[in-house]
Parts: structure tokens; sequence; C-alpha cells
């Protein structure tokens, strides 16, 4: 019974220092997780006027865009954009409504949907401003096509 019980505390302190092994690397694990999250990370930079071609990223709030009006929306279709698009051109004015990139609804006037996207889209020179913060129509008068 000896050798039995001698083999028996030498698989037992085997296991125990295996034991203490996995909680000291759990321990390095975790300090080096809590450091690595506590490491100062690089201020964001804001949205230049210019929108980049890859990258591109808007602030919330308003922002005007200088693009053309086609390069605009799909820049924002890629971003997941939501918001109101105020477009204007002269003294024409019309509102895109869109919501994670989709655009879902246009008005101008009392014109609203594919008829107000066809009209905008012909204007030169537009200026853009997106208002991320402005409430949404619950209507939706342009529908996805595939």
């Amino acid at each position: 019974m000896g050798a039995t019980t001698d083999r028996m505390v030498g698989v037992f302190t085997q296991q125990s220092a295996l034991i203490e092994i996995g909680l000291g690397v759990a321990a390095i694990l975790i300090l080096l997780i809590h450091l690595v999250g506590r490491r100062r990370r690089p201020a964001r930079q804001l949205p230049s006027r210019q929108p980049r071609q890859e990258g591109f990223s808007l602030a919330a709030g308003r922002v005007p865009i200088d693009a053309p009006l086609p390069e605009t929306i799909d820049m924002l279709s890629r971003d997941r954009a939501t918001g109101t698009l105020r477009v204007t051109s002269g003294e024409q004015a019309a509102s895109l409504y869109f919501v994670f990139g989709q655009l879902f609804h246009a008005q101008k006037d009392d014109l609203e949907g594919e008829d107000v996207l066809r009209e905008v889209l012909t204007w030169r020179p537009v200026i853009s401003t997106l208002d991320r913060r402005s409430a949404l129509p619950a209507r939706e008068t342009i529908k996805k096509t595939a």
C-alpha cells in the first residue's frame, strides 16, 4: 500500500504544479490585457471638408460635403450613414433621407420619391450637407430595386 500511496502523492503533486502554472499564466494574460486596454490611443481626427475616397467617415451633426451628388450618395451608402442630406443648387433645395446607408425617402416642396431624386441628380452645381441628428420621416417613397 505504501507504493500506491507514494504514486498517488506524486500524481497529486504534478497536478498541483500544473494548476499553479496555469494560474500563473492566466494572471500574466489578465495583466497584459489590462495594460494593453489602458494604453493611450491617438485622438480621433476630424473629417476634412474634402471627402476621401477610402476610409471616409462623417462626424455627428451637420457636415458639408464637397463632392458630386452621385459620389456623395455612394459614400453615404458605403459608410452606412443615417441622416438627412440637404441638397441645394441656387434657389432649389431638396432633402434625401438615409437609414444605414439606404436612401428611403426624397422630398422637394410638394414632390416626393424617385421624381425628386431624378431631378436632383441633374442639378449643377450642388451643395450637400448631411445632418445626422435630424428627425427622419416615417414615409418610404424610394424602394430599393434589385
